[in-house]
């Protein structure tokens, strides 16, 4: 308690009452302003709970609900989806009915694809999402086009798999996929391309539910075979019109039992045009309408005099266009498609091509100049994240008394009772929040007490040594193709490793053509991709494992360190950690001292844990590491208490972490040259990995200048998702400006895509295996 004060004074009982009148003032906010703004998650959870203790859904086998007029002819009718019913009021906040009302009403939808995170951001900024939320009534019947996102296929096993469209994607990677996306933005429209169904009609059943819960507007089956591919390249092979009806009947089907009433949106797709000709894609798509597919999409329409028969055919049933520069379609704007007649229009590979132009320039680059600087456009850390960090806005709409007034208002009136300081700032702004550390040793001792902890903190055991990893056993022989080893020998060897940052299966690929021999799955980047966000602890064990996993799986033999946080726990998960790393074909981790609620190593206000708790960390990635027979897994401890504790402290840590079997050591945030030659010669032989982001902590050396420093290790983090985001953007500005994604296709085709993404060599294993499939793509 300050001094002055007692608990029993006249002066305390005052301040005391000031502060519990405030705190009812400002509890009484609190309950109006949540009951207001959570009123349509309330009447969700409502609804969620009336379907618990409904009768059990129908079996898909099951005729209709008895509200589904099913007239001899077979033409399904579904009075309460009547498009007239959504021709009036505002745009609802469900996005399956506010599709539903964006089809039954004057213009066009113009549909951007996106693939991850970081291109759902980008495309929210853009003005295509928020088109949607700002709607109101009136201004929807004068609008001459509308906007909204959908999830392409292609795009997304890109992204995700590193692969081409070649039916690789699972329905599990379309759903993760999708549901992240429609997270960002949950009002917002999101089509979900879902191949064939994924299996017959239980499975398309699954899909659609599946798809529902994720909060996907719609979705599209098509009439391909299971071995499918691109809509936009040759070789298609198409099932017959029964089967295709099957799938579109087990969807609708789906749908229908689904309690709630669901709006929604079933999207049939053929791919016979090609195949079988137009008069058989017409006829397809209108036999699906009768089924009770609620738009129509022919893949692959040539003309624009094809396009208008389609439509004025299908009448009055929407029709939707694909367009894919370089692909069958011809390069349409929206305008012209919607003159055309057309309903809706998608951009498939929009933002999948843009981003694969800008980290293909981005990696030739750092592979030229050995800096990312160039690329990076004079974007920092905390500009990257805070494109990716619009959904915190949410969180002040839902509780704004308790971010933003609560603790400031506290902190002011509790001051004279608890000896707070009257800071007004947001505790959400990151560079003004005060840094701290759990009680630690005094950096002021230096190095001198190093000797006496050494054995106290390493449990009066030695420090660790394995002989079986010593680099001299790495010096000599040709490189392995075992990962792990591969990179010990790299280490062990001269030179310097370079490892650029990568995000997903598009960055990895332009990575590996570049000609790096090391990769790094950067915390921050694959966060941003895969869930678009901030890096402040927001993914999980998970979410990291299975990035990793992919990524390793495109080039086996090429080295991937990957940003494991702060391990994901105590020992227990850190073991869990290691053991999952390795199974996913990683090569090495880094574990930093930052607390559990941690954030990107070049933001203020970072807070680290003591050193016995980083120690421990270590500790318990070796022990792992060590359980798993001849494992040659690369063990990276990471300290951030540079910024906190000074570059003394850091460096004493770091030779605690080496001291507990610590295989390299990397300090966040070297400023300045000679902080890093120092660093080096104080934690030699260990090898020492630096960081370096455009506008972070550390300078922009490049890859010379930091060898010439003695640094064995240094890693571009954020080189493949800034190029990403500048890309993107550009693609995106393009298309709401213009129309049309021609410009910014720079002629790649679909095909010249996804050679970049495996194709060829998904075919010549097409045929070595003995199949026929994708004899002609």
């Amino acid at each position: 308690m300050p001094q002055g004060h007692s608990y029993t004074s006249p002066q305390y009982n005052q301040h005391f009452s000031r502060l519990r009148y405030i705190l009812n003032l400002l509890l009484f906010d609190l309950v109006l302003n949540f009951v207001r703004t959570m009123a349509p998650a309330l009447d969700y959870f409502s609804k969620a709970a009336d379907r618990h203790i409904s009768e059990a859904s129908p079996a898909l086998t099951e005729m209709p609900r008895p509200d589904i007029q099913t007239p001899d002819d077979d033409v399904y009718y579904n009075p309460r989806l009547d498009p007239k019913n959504f021709l009036e009021g505002p745009l609802s906040d469900q996005p399956a009915t506010r599709l539903r009302q964006m089809l039954a009403r004057p213009g066009i939808v113009v549909a951007p694809g996106i693939c991850d995170g970081i291109s759902a951001r980008c495309a929210l900024e853009a003005g295509f999402s928020c088109l949607y939320q700002r709607f109101d009534a009136s201004y929807c019947f004068e609008a001459t086009w509308l906007t909204k996102n959908t999830f392409s296929g292609a795009a997304t096993t890109a992204s995700r798999l590193g692969q081409p469209d070649l039916a690789i994607a699972t329905m599990n990677d379309f759903v993760d996929a999708a549901e992240m996306v429609c997270s960002l933005d949950p009002k917002t429209p999101v089509i979900a391309d879902a191949d064939t169904g994924f299996g017959g009609p239980a499975m398309v059943a699954r899909t659609v539910k599946h798809y529902a819960r994720a909060g996907v507007a719609a979705l599209h089956i098509e009439d391909q075979v299971q071995t499918k591919r691109c809509g936009h390249l040759l070789g298609k092979q198409v099932v017959s019109r029964e089967e295709f009806l099957t799938r579109i009947r087990a969807a609708v089907l789906a749908r229908d039992s689904m309690p709630g009433n669901s709006d929604f949106v079933i999207i049939a797709r053929t791919d016979s045009a090609q195949v079988l000709g137009m008069e058989e894609a017409v006829l397809r798509l209108k036999l699906a309408a009768n089924a009770g597919a609620d738009v129509c999409f022919i893949e692959g329409v040539r003309t624009k005099d094809l396009l208008e028969s389609t439509v004025k055919a299908l009448a009055p049933k929407p029709v939707l266009v694909n367009v894919i520069s370089g692909g069958l379609t011809p390069s349409f704007t929206y305008k012209e498609a919607e003159q055309m007649g057309a309903k809706i229009i998608i951009f498939s590979l929009v933002s999948s091509v843009a981003m694969l132009h800008a980290c293909r320039a981005a990696m030739y680059a750092l592979k030229k100049t050995g800096t990312d600087f160039s690329t990076s456009h004079g974007m920092d850390p905390k500009q990257f994240f805070e494109v990716m960090a619009m959904g915190l806005w949410f969180i002040f709409r839902i509780f704004p008394f308790i971010f933003r007034q609560l603790f400031t208002t506290l902190r002011w009136f509790a001051s004279p009772i608890l000896g707070w300081p009257k800071k007004s700032d947001s505790v959400m702004d990151i560079e003004s929040t005060p840094s701290s550390h759990t009680p630690s040793a005094s950096p002021k001792e230096g190095l001198a007490y190093l000797e006496g902890l050494d054995a106290n903190l390493l449990g009066g055991r030695t420090p660790y040594y394995n002989p079986r990893l010593d680099p001299k056993n790495y010096l000599e022989g040709p490189l392995s193709s075992n990962s792990a080893t591969r990179l010990r020998q790299l280490l062990a060897r001269p030179g310097i490793v370079v490892a650029p940052g990568i995000c997903d299966g598009i960055s990895a690929r332009c990575a590996i053509e570049a000609g790096f021999e090391c990769l790094y799955q950067s915390g921050a980047a694959t966060t941003a991709s895969r869930l678009g966000q901030p890096d402040l602890a927001i993914a999980t064990l998970n979410d990291f494992a299975e990035a990793g996993e992919m990524v390793s799986s495109i080039s086996p033999s090429t080295p991937v360190i990957a940003d494991a946080d702060t391990g994901f726990g105590g020992p227990a998960n850190i073991a869990r950690t290691i053991h999952a790393y390795v199974k996913a074909g990683i090569a090495g981790l880094h574990i930093e001292d930052q607390v559990q609620t941690k954030r990107c190593g070049h933001l203020m206000g970072k807070q680290v844990v003591s050193r016995e708790e980083f120690i421990t960390r270590i500790r318990a990635a070796v022990i792992a590491r060590d359980q798993i027979p001849n494992c040659d897994f690369v063990i990276i401890g990471r300290t951030d208490s540079a910024q906190v504790l000074g570059m003394e402290e850091a460096i004493t840590r770091l030779k605690l972490a080496a001291a507990a079997g610590a295989d390299v050591c990397f300090i966040e945030g070297v400023k300045t040259e000679t902080l890093l030659r120092q660093t080096v010669a104080a934690l030699s032989p260990k090898p020492v990995l630096v960081n370096v982001i455009s506008g972070g902590l550390t300078p922009s050396f490049t890859t010379a200048e930091a060898e010439r420093m003695g640094a064995k290790i240094i890693i571009f983090s954020l080189v493949s998702c800034v190029a990403m985001v500048h890309g993107m953007r550009a693609a995106m500005k393009s298309l709401k400006s213009t129309g049309t994604d021609f410009a910014t296709a720079q002629s790649m085709d679909p095909k010249k895509f996804f050679e970049l993404m495996g194709l060829n060599d998904a075919v010549e294993l097409d045929s070595k295996s003995g199949g026929s499939a994708f004899h002609v793509v």
